[in-house]
């Protein structure tokens, strides 16, 4: 059996192959590799429902984790799907322990307390002296001594410290424990994208460091003597697109009576809600009565041009994609979602939330640059297959270690 090495670079897009071909750690990755384009995301296509799918096999509506933020407007929905016990199926971790395989997995989404050997999972709660307590609260027993030999280089949100201290984590445990199957996840070329928009300067200069960390992690194998007998997967997990206005619906909501706020841009009560996912927004009505009256504001704001689709549930069905909430609405292009309220409805783009900026997603899985998945070292056939779906990666992880796939997920194994 071959170990198993899954890295999500967060953002990748199939269209970045040509720009990074050359560069130091993809030159490498994408020599004798299968490579698949274009990969079909889901609905949202945010970081975490994504990451879910990606481990799992399944949608969102089978999976469980169909945003990033738990649903919380009383602190601007500061919590996210950081924990294991979210997730309603099992995941390549389960099937990997049950298989008596070890496992690392370092800043992966929804994998605080799971069951991981080498665990160091992605948290940042609200402020920086809880997120220490809360990543070492969710971790591994190895997981937290992995931390303390690299806690130096944490930065609390800082995306480039971020992937700084993950890397070291996942060269810290390729040395000392050689796990069968590690899963590492890094976003600085996401939060890159989101400040200045999908393409430039800053992107190339976000590739480079990606491909760095990939060689050092290569290197890392080759000098534990387990490269010849590792595969590796480097993927991306969903596009974005370029924003030129953020919309408040929930503004036109409370001014309709129908969220209470401080008057300082806090929600203490509503009867409706919009919770951005940058491009798109999940509509929770928690007085019925306002039904109606929530539809009425929907068709205005679609009428003005501020959203170009309302799904109700039996459309979000059929795109795999449920909750509790009441409908999911699209933005119309160049426009993302707000949370805000106590301001106006039209605002410019800003820094303040990954889904106000120059860039962001969320948005249907049609629309705009799609990630690849890349299979290196794998001892197969090279060959470039033109689409996939991210529901086939985890099937495809599954034929990679010889396990036998169940019948109860959504994707096949793409090779």
């Amino acid at each position: 059996m071959r170990k198993l090495v899954v890295i999500s670079v967060d953002s990748l897009f199939t269209s970045d192959l040509d720009k990074v071909k050359n560069l130091t750690g993809f030159s490498e990755a994408l020599s004798d590799s299968i490579i698949v384009k274009n990969i079909e995301c889901i609905y949202p296509t945010l970081t975490y429902p994504c990451h879910a799918t990606i481990m799992t096999g399944c949608y969102p509506n089978k999976h469980g984790i169909f945003h990033n933020e738990k649903l919380d407007p009383g602190i601007h929905n500061g919590n996210w799907f950081w924990h294991y016990e979210d997730l309603k199926v099992k995941t390549i971790f389960d099937y990997a322990r049950e298989n008596k395989l070890t496992t690392a997995a370092v800043s992966w989404p929804v994998s605080g307390n799971g069951p991981i050997d080498y665990l160091l999972p992605e948290i940042w709660p609200l402020d920086y002296e809880r997120s220490n307590s809360a990543i070492l609260n969710a971790a591994s027993l190895e997981g937290k001594k992995v931390y303390y030999r690299n806690k130096h280089l944490l930065n609390w949100k800082e995306n480039l410290a971020l992937d700084t201290f993950a890397e070291a984590a996942v060269m810290d445990i390729v040395d000392h424990y050689q796990p069968d199957v590690l899963f590492l996840h890094q976003a600085t070329l996401d939060h890159v994208r989101h400040i200045n928009g999908t393409q430039g300067e800053a992107i190339l200069e976000a590739h480079q460091k990606h491909g760095h960390w990939l060689a050092n992690i290569f290197e890392m194998y080759k000098r534990a003597g387990i490269f010849d007998k590792t595969t590796f997967v480097i993927l991306g997990d969903h596009g974005q697109l370029n924003i030129h206005r953020v919309v408040s619906i929930n503004e036109m909501l409370r001014r309709e009576g129908l969220i209470k706020t401080d008057g300082l841009g806090n929600v203490l009560d509503y009867d409706a809600y919009v919770q951005s996912a940058g491009i798109s927004g999940h509509v929770y009505i928690k007085n019925k009565l306002a039904a109606a009256k929530v539809m009425g504001i929907l068709e205005e704001a679609k009428r003005l041009g501020y959203i170009e689709h309302i799904f109700n549930s039996d459309q979000l069905n059929s795109m795999h994609l449920s909750g509790d909430f009441d409908y999911v609405v699209e933005s119309c292009p160049f426009i993302s979602i707000s949370n805000d309220v106590d301001g106006e409805i039209v605002n410019e783009i800003n820094n303040d939330d990954y889904k106000y900026a120059k860039a962001t997603h969320g948005h249907l899985p049609t629309k705009g640059d799609r990630p690849p998945f890349i299979i290196y070292n794998s001892q197969l056939p090279a060959r470039v297959i033109e689409h996939g779906r991210l529901v086939d990666e985890f099937p495809t992880f599954m034929k990679l270690l010889g396990f036998v796939i169940p019948d109860d997920i959504d994707g096949t194994a793409l090779i």
